[in-house]
Parts: C-alpha cells; structure tokens; sequence
C-alpha cells in the first residue's frame, strides 16, 4: 500500500516539475552560480523548524522556503499496521500542525547527507538526516525526506516533500487525520 501511496506522491512531484517547466521556466542546463541553492534552501528548512523545547520558530521566513502550492507528506507504518501516509495540502497546514508540535517537544532535525539532480528550474533532491526531541532523551532517530524544489522568481522554493522516519512508536498526529482536519487526506 505504502507503493501506491509514494508513487501517487512521485506522481505528484513529476507534474509539478512539469507543470513549472510549462510555465515559462527554463529547461536549459543550470550553469549558473546558484545551482547549489536548492541545497542552501533545504539547509534553512532544517534550521527554521530545529530548536529547544518551548522555542518560537519562525514561521513567516519559514513560509517564504514554500511555493504556495506545496504540498507534503508523512509515510509511516504504526504500531504494526499497514503504512499510512498522512497529507498537508499546502505550507500553511505544515506550518500550523507541525511546528506547534516541534516547539512543544523541542524537536531538531539534521540531514546527515542529501543528494540530489538539478535540471534547469527543477531539483529532486534526497536527505537522510536524524532527529531529536525531549521525548526520545536526545537520542537520534534517522529518517529520510524526498523533496522536489522549483526556481521560482529566482530562489529555490519548496513545492513537494515526502518523509518517513524510524520511529518505532511514533503517530500520526491526530492533527492531521481525517477527524481533526478536514483538508487533510489519510491514505492506506
């Protein structure tokens, strides 16, 4: 099931690249000085959303690392079930279920590697980082995020990311099944 549900999300991926191509974005080779931007732009996620316990994130920068059409998701197998992927449609519904969450429990992130292929105006990139919070004593739980970034108006902005980690008891946040969000999708 989790099969379907990544390559619904590499579907995803593939027409939003497509569809920033089609839309005036160059398809020529990335020969200029920013082509490792993609890579800064997912360095300032990993710094935006880390931090102690209690800490303020700050969610408007935050917000400017998004196209406004992004959308995420969070693959996870519970308890034993089937895989289950959670969906935010769009940044504002990363922003206002997950980093409440991170602030509340202190969680950090760190890529430990990220490799990735840039063609023109798209970047698919791959992180392994490992992450952190007051729950699991510090101690890091590895996980690895997919994520396809878009030149938009000249920066790298964030238009898909899709992650699942090794927690072992890890939920989904109630926040984001169906029951407590409503835009939200849970797909088995």
């Amino acid at each position: 099931m989790i099969r379907r549900s990544f390559l619904h999300a590499l579907g995803a991926a593939i027409a939003i690249g497509a569809l920033a191509l089609s839309s005036g974005a160059s398809a020529s080779p990335d020969t200029s000085d920013d082509a490792g931007g993609a890579d800064v732009t997912l360095g300032r996620f990993f710094s935006l959303i880390s931090g102690a316990k209690g800490q303020t994130r700050d969610r408007e920068t935050l917000k400017t690392l998004f196209r406004s059409d992004a959308q995420f998701m969070y693959a996870r197998r519970a308890g034993g079930s089937d895989a289950t992927a959670a969906t935010l449609p769009s940044p504002d519904s990363f922003i206002d279920v997950l980093v409440p969450m991170y602030e509340r429990v202190g969680r950090r992130e760190k890529p430990r590697w990220m490799h990735g292929d840039t063609k023109g105006d798209l970047a698919v990139i791959r992180v392994q980082y490992d992450w952190w919070d007051e729950g699991n004593a510090g101690k890091p739980i590895q996980g690895m995020k997919f994520v396809t970034l878009v030149r938009d108006g000249g920066a790298w902005k964030i238009a898909f990311m899709a992650w699942q980690d090794d927690a072992p008891s890890a939920e989904l946040p109630a926040s984001v099944t169906p029951a407590h969000a409503p835009s939200a999708q849970l797909a088995r």
